[in-house]
């Protein structure tokens, strides 16, 4: 473990009570507030010092880079021999370069990968962190096609539709299972589960779970309170919903349109658990937000993040084609064709606290977006708070501590 991570452990014992929130979609459902008591305002605001203070002190010690880093979930490939692909760099070079860069976070993709490859590749990248915290390690664990760990030593999941027809029982006892062989290696987040509503079908085909609402929220709570009892995040995709769509989102953009089912989902999952991963689409929203893409759009992630402010946001991978669709109205200046680096700016003014990139993303790449935001983010001082409050709440997670109130918890940088 790094050696500044020990110093901070002391702090981790001021946190004592998890606050927990829940709040509904608007224009959808109303906010449901209670009132405390002068004596309860109390606790909570001695309470929420605490956390205030144990974040600053992690804060405090980062520079613009490290900052900027702890954005970004870098794309590490696990090639066939077990190995990383190193881009041509020697292992050594390359994990090297990335400590310099204080990742925030690493997605793991590859095919077949066995818990010994999973497990060598986690501690290198530990033994390589430059950062106070420990990068997070996350990865695609829908199952059926989409599960990276399913080599030698992992359970090979099922798809996720037939995972979804199991009798609870059975499901539960998989679920415990894959959960625990993903903790042994030290996996902290899955990219899962998938809650899009619709039957099999077209491209999402048996990724999909159900077109039954109630089928999906039960069988994600199971999903999610398996990963949870090892520690592991689980990040619901795909916000607000991409079910409806026919089209391929890596390939081209699309527009669907989101019903109150989708919404349903969503506030059931978030009520029962707030402090959830969310992963936003690029899709856009029929009579909403139609065009751009809601992971771009600042009104579409924030009818997440003004009423379930404890969400950790994830884009989906921004090297997608539907990133970077610009409307047809679009004129002027804005009309320029858009590099890595520009989506990435928007993805993070839009609201989005960690940023994925697919594994076709090189480093080269990933290095200039690197560069153009700590450019940004000392020359534009709305990005540079919206960098800090991401950074903020990144380190919240990563310490175990309660998610406050924009207001509350960000009260410094305003």
């Amino acid at each position: 473990m790094n050696k500044n991570t020990l110093s901070f452990l002391g702090v981790l014992s001021i946190v004592v009570v998890l606050l927990g929130l829940n709040y509904s979609f608007t224009p959808f459902g109303e906010i449901i507030s209670e009132k405390l008591t002068n004596e309860e305002e109390v606790s909570e605001e001695k309470e929420q010092t605490k956390v205030i203070d144990a974040v600053d002190t992690i804060f405090n010690k980062f520079n613009d880079k490290d900052k900027v880093g702890q954005l970004i979930s870098w794309p590490i490939v696990i090639e066939k021999d077990g190995k990383i692909d190193d881009n041509g760099l020697t292992q050594d070079v390359y994990l090297g370069l990335l400590s310099k860069k204080n990742v925030g976070f690493f997605t793991l993709f590859g095919d077949k990968i066995s818990t010994n490859s999973a497990k060598s590749t986690i501690d290198k990248l530990h033994e390589y962190n430059g950062s106070v915290l420990l990068p997070w390690v996350a990865v695609d664990h829908e199952g059926g096609k989409v599960q990276r760990l399913d080599g030698e030593g992992f359970t090979r999941l099922a798809s996720w539709n037939s995972i979804c027809k199991l009798d609870q029982k059975i499901t539960q006892r998989v679920l415990d299972q894959s959960a625990e062989e993903l903790k042994e290696v030290g996996v902290n987040i899955v990219l899962a589960p998938m809650v899009d509503l619709g039957a099999p079908r077209g491209v999402l085909n048996n990724r999909l779970c159900s077109s039954n609402p109630d089928i999906i929220t039960k069988q994600a709570n199971l999903f999610i309170n398996a990963f949870k009892q090892q520690g592991i995040l689980s990040v619901l995709k795909h916000f607000p919903g991409i079910g409806s769509v026919k089209e391929d989102l890596h390939k081209e953009f699309a527009v669907g349109r989101v019903g109150i089912e989708d919404v349903f989902i969503y506030r059931t999952l978030l009520d029962l658990t707030p402090d959830l991963g969310v992963m936003i689409s690029h899709i856009g929203v029929d009579n909403q937000f139609a065009q751009i893409p809601c992971s771009l759009s600042p009104d579409c992630v924030g009818e997440l993040t003004n009423n379930y402010h404890q969400a950790l946001v994830f884009t989906d991978a921004l090297d997608m084609k539907a990133a970077y669709y610009v409307s047809e109205s679009t004129t002027g200046a804005e009309l320029k064709e858009q590099s890595l680096g520009d989506v990435t700016k928007r993805a993070i003014l839009a609201g989005n606290n960690v940023l994925i990139y697919g594994p076709s993303v090189n480093v080269e790449q990933l290095s200039e977006v690197y560069d153009m935001l700590i450019r940004e983010y000392n020359s534009d001082g709305n990005f540079k708070q919206k960098v800090d409050q991401s950074v903020r709440k990144i380190i919240s997670y990563k310490l175990g501590l309660p998610i406050e109130k924009d207001e509350i918890q960000y009260k410094k940088l305003k």
